[in-house]
């Protein structure tokens, strides 16, 4: 054994559930992301929307760049205005904010808060520039070892008294912010998917012990019905299949009991049928060679005699098992049923008329059963031929079509049958009180339920002994 089912079942059970739970995590660690940077550039067109009508209010562009005092003008409104960004961080605003202004010979300057991210500070002029776009405009840009997500938003162009001058806002927000907000996910994803995990192992393995302690059970029982203890019966009370299969194992170890007392009576009663007349001829040849009998000739018809029944005893014994024992022993074809019943009527004739008996046929409309002629004759042969040693004028046989199946009944005017005889008539070497071997019925049992049918004993109404046998009809 290579594992337990306890152990099979953990591993499964764990393994569906973290590869479920690894799936789940990762698709929604990238909606997420996706999630979390759209909102990013909503909030940075927003953002820099509301920071572009403040800028237009607090800055005028210098009426003359070459001009030293307008250029510290600008310097003090932009700080005032980067002041003012710095109050709106206060209420919620999450973006900072660069100002990027571009002069008549195409040179730039990048103006920050002071505590602005230093990375930021290291992009080139010339790097940022390429983003600029004369609408607003979203892109990621690294600078020194960070990542970020960018909006460029124009100024009108010459806003103030100069015309050659060009301004752009530009909010942005390191990606690491989010990266980290990712990073953190993943690991309380790491610590929820551990913990579920450990609650799976401990849940599938309370689980497994459930369905195995039953499991278990079973095996032990089916190892007690391999050491031939067909009398040990197992208890299982889980209301699903195994309790089903504890049932069927129950029902066939009870099965296996009576075929193995079956077996024994059969061959006790094999060992009483022998035993009698061997004893009967071991006698009579005893007297022969001591010269004791005095009539030999009846000593001897009296030896044949006991041999030919010993003849027929094991001839039926082996004619019984066949019967039980060999498919091939039968061969089945489509005959009409009114056809075989009137030739066993011929077959049987001589012997009614001897006994001074009327056979009645009550047959229905004709129909076809599945059946092995030979055999089938063979079973209606012994029921009449016990009918005509019980009964006391008339033997009955009636046929009835109901359905897809014909129903024969024979019966006779007899005394009927004892309710001992009601209950062991089908079993080997049972006989009534003028029974002959005691396997006629069993013969006849045998050769029914081999044509799928049925076959039961009771007592007519009106009196007597009555067989039913119902066979199913052809397709």
């Amino acid at each position: 054994m290579k594992g337990s089912i306890t152990k099979k079942l953990v591993m499964t059970y764990s393994a569906v559930l973290g590869v479920f739970l690894a799936i789940t995590v990762f698709l929604f660690n990238i909606t997420a992301r996706r999630y979390m940077e759209n909102n990013i550039v909503k909030n940075l067109h927003a953002e820099s929307a509301i920071i572009e009508e403040l800028y237009l209010e607090r800055v005028s562009a210098p009426a003359d760049t070459d001009g030293e005092n307008n250029i510290k003008e600008t310097r003090k409104a932009i700080r005032r205005w980067f002041s003012d960004i710095k109050k709106l961080a206060g209420i919620g605003f999450s973006s900072d904010i660069a100002l990027v202004l571009k002069t008549r010979d195409s040179k730039f300057g990048i103006f920050t808060s002071g505590d602005t991210q230093n990375d930021f500070r290291s992009i080139s002029a010339e790097e940022l520039s390429s983003q600029l776009r004369d609408e607003p405009y979203f892109f990621e840009i690294e600078g020194g070892e960070t990542s970020f997500f960018s909006v460029s938003r124009p100024l009108p162009q010459g806003h103030g008294e100069n015309q050659n001058l060009r301004a752009w806002i530009v909010a942005y927000s390191p990606v690491y912010e989010l990266d980290h907000l990712v990073r953190d996910m993943n690991l309380k994803a790491a610590y929820s998917i551990g913990i579920a995990l450990a609650a799976a192992a401990f849940l599938s393995w309370y689980l497994s012990v459930n369905i195995t302690k039953p499991v278990k059970a079973l095996k032990n029982y089916a190892e007690r019905l391999a050491a031939r203890d067909f009398k040990a019966r197992v208890d299982i009370d889980t209301g699903d299949e195994i309790e089903a299969l504890g049932q069927a194992m129950n029902k066939i170890a009870g099965d296996l009991n009576e075929y193995g007392l079956s077996q024994r009576r059969f061959l006790q009663n094999v060992t009483h049928e022998l035993k009698t007349p061997v004893m009967s001829i071991r006698g009579y040849a005893e007297g022969l060679r001591d010269g004791v009998v005095d009539n030999q000739e009846k000593a001897l018809d009296i030896m044949i005699g006991e041999c030919g029944r010993l003849q027929r005893l094991v001839n039926e014994v082996l004619y019984l098992s066949k019967l039980e024992t060999v498919e091939e022993f039968y061969s089945f074809r489509s005959e009409t049923l009114n056809e075989v019943i009137h030739e066993v009527r011929e077959k049987m004739q001589t012997i009614i008329d001897q006994s001074a008996l009327t056979l009645q046929l009550r047959l229905d409309r004709n129909c076809s059963v599945d059946m092995d002629r030979d055999k089938l004759i063979q079973a209606l042969l012994n029921l009449l031929s016990n009918a005509v040693r019980y009964a006391e004028s008339t033997i009955t046989v009636q046929t009835r079509v109901l359905g897809r199946e014909v129903q024969i009944m024979i019966w006779n005017d007899g005394t009927g049958m004892s309710d001992q005889d009601l209950k062991q008539v089908f079993e080997r070497f049972y006989k009534g009180k003028k029974g002959s071997t005691g396997l006629g019925m069993t013969i006849t049992r045998a050769i029914v339920e081999k044509h799928k049918g049925s076959i039961t004993a009771g007592n007519h109404p009106e009196g007597g002994a009555v067989f039913e046998l119902s066979f199913p009809l052809s397709q």
